[in-house]
């Protein structure tokens, strides 16, 4: 009945916040979608919620509840979710894309996901890409102003966008793979570094333009 009174009001598209991580009910929505000629994209989080993982570290050093966008967690349960929405669109044709919501509500959050990140493994990550040594004992908070210290903040920036971009490449292609038409969809817009230095380019195609 939700499906008919949106369509009644004159839109051709439904995104329920609600169960778009769960397979059963993305069929389910995308099958009433389908029944009255509409369509429908799954709504999920672009970030994963943990207490104990590599989490999201902020220039002043606190960090917040969810995984750094540099843990292979985060971008694995993105790959694993958005694929199966994409092998769903193949029974449903209904079923349009997988919309990422980039919005923060993680104990510790400051602003939108995904700025840079001073997390452990970056910054390990990038001191051996840049044949440079880490002080012992540098704690978060003093990361960035090291950086800055040294000069590299720019290098610091490229590094990690870098990452990024491979890792959202290789999604893309996955998804091509199943189904090149498959739409992704990014709030907030313009969006956070993450977002538009990392995902326009990526995950944009003339196929299914972002």
């Amino acid at each position: 009945a939700h499906v008919r009174e949106i369509k009644a009001a004159g839109f051709n598209v439904v995104s329920p916040r609600l169960g778009g991580t769960d397979p059963a009910r993305v069929r389910k929505v995308a099958a009433m979608a389908q029944s009255e000629g509409i369509f429908y994209v799954a709504w999920m989080r672009g970030s994963l919620d943990t207490r104990t993982g590599l989490k999201h570290v902020y220039p002043d050093g606190h960090d917040c509840d969810v995984f750094s966008p540099n843990s292979d967690e985060l971008w694995s349960w993105m790959e694993s979710t958005i694929l199966e929405h994409a092998r769903i669109s193949l029974e449903i044709p209904a079923m349009a894309g997988s919309f990422l919501d980039f919005e923060n509500y993680a104990r510790g959050g400051s602003g939108n996901h995904y700025g840079l990140s001073y997390d452990d493994r970056i910054m390990a990550a990038f001191a051996a890409s840049a044949g440079v040594a880490l002080p012992p004992a540098l704690a978060p908070g003093e990361r960035a102003g090291w950086l800055a210290a040294q000069g590299l903040e720019g290098r610091f920036r490229d590094f990690q966008v870098a990452q990024w971009r491979e890792r959202a490449r290789r999604l893309r292609q996955a998804v091509d793979a199943i189904n090149p038409s498959f739409l992704l969809l990014v709030y907030p817009a313009p969006g956070t570094l993450l977002i538009t230095a990392a995902l326009y380019p990526e995950w944009g195609t003339a196929a299914a333009p972002l």
